[in-house]
């Protein structure tokens, strides 16, 4: 078994256990959820080590017997052992992160393949290294959020998933690209000039595979030209970053988790992607971007080739000459991320 493929056995088991939160070790559910992880301990460790011994130790029972409906005791019981079942597990992922994985006892005696780490990423987040602060927000958010380990995702600019030391950059990239199962582009004013992030586009449009375009930065959908144009979402709004996490979760066929652990980086995201970072388009005076500015309320629109951008922060604008996306929150309600105007 490869390092991949077990890290996603572990990190399944290690998410499931979030939906057992009102289970008993008496509950099919459970018992499910306990023979799974004992067959993937098994399968990656052997059977006869001591991995599958300390998961063995874990006690999921108070040591007496009920008859009827589960007790507070029972339940309390199994709660507690499914909490020291998924730091056991969890420690055996990074265990595998950090000394990676040995031959299995159970192994076949057919000597494997050996592998490059660009075999084994699950994701690739293309970008450009002027938004490194957005995409590290985002590969923290996909962590928490899909139980994805950083070693599974090929982010170039962030650390835990660039490149390997020594890499041949273009050569990895290019197979990255054609078998990694999601692949995410960020594209924003900055990174749709990028070369290489032109480069990832086109070589993932050539081999028809997943790929999910993410705007942000006061970037529309027309910057998605034919033939590479797929349906977009923005990273500057709450409801579209959850249906990325969905969208991920349904391709690398992993569960999501729930949302209380992560709402903060979904936050951060949203913030990082709303924002507009040049005070000026380039090439272009403030005296020129004001002439297609329109103010509706309190906030600024901005028209260009009929296209409608915004809504801009007043406040920013008029003061600093800064075109600064303001947050969409519910019920109409705008929320400016730079001076927190509402």
């Amino acid at each position: 078994m490869d390092e991949n493929e077990a890290r996603s056995l572990l990190m399944r088991q290690i998410g499931g256990v979030s939906g057992l939160s009102n289970s008993t070790a008496a509950t099919p559910e459970f018992k499910k959820w306990k023979r799974d992880a004992e067959v993937a301990i098994a399968k990656i460790f052997g059977g006869s080590g001591r991995h599958l011994k300390d998961f063995a130790a874990i006690s999921f029972t108070s040591g007496r017997s009920y008859l009827g409906k589960p007790t507070t005791a029972s339940l309390s019981s199994c709660q507690k052992g499914l909490a020291g079942a998924r730091q056991i597990l969890q420690s055996m992922l990074e265990e595998i992160e950090k000394f990676g994985l040995s031959e299995s006892p159970v192994a076949s005696s057919t000597p494997s393949l050996s592998h490059s780490k660009a075999d084994q990423r699950e994701l690739m987040i293309s970008h450009s290294s002027a938004d490194k602060l957005l995409a590290e927000a985002l590969v923290d958010l996909l962590g928490e959020a899909l139980m994805l380990a950083r070693s599974s995702i090929l982010c170039t600019s962030v650390d835990g998933t660039k490149l390997e030391g020594g890499a041949e950059t273009d050569d990895v990239l290019r197979q990255a690209i054609r078998k990694v199962p999601a692949f995410i582009s960020i594209l924003t004013p900055k990174s749709i000039t990028s070369t290489y992030v032109l480069f990832e586009l086109g070589a993932r449009w050539s081999s028809d595979n997943h790929h999910i375009p993410l705007l942000a930065k006061g970037a529309g959908s027309e910057v998605i030209k034919a033939p590479l144009r797929k349906n977009a979402l923005k990273l500057s709004v709450d409801a579209e970053v959850f249906q990325l996490l969905n969208d991920l979760a349904g391709i690398l066929k992993r569960q999501v988790q729930a949302p209380n652990g992560y709402l903060g980086k979904i936050k951060k995201v949203v913030e990082l992607a709303s924002q507009i970072e040049t005070t000026v388009a380039a090439s272009n005076s403030s005296a020129e971007i004001a002439k297609n500015l329109v103010r509706q309320g309190n906030v600024y629109y901005q028209t260009i080739d009929g296209i409608k951008k915004g809504p801009f922060c007043m406040t920013c604008w008029d003061a600093d000459e800064k075109l600064i996306n303001v947050i969409l929150r519910g019920h109409g309600l705008m929320r400016c991320v730079r001076c927190n105007k509402k």
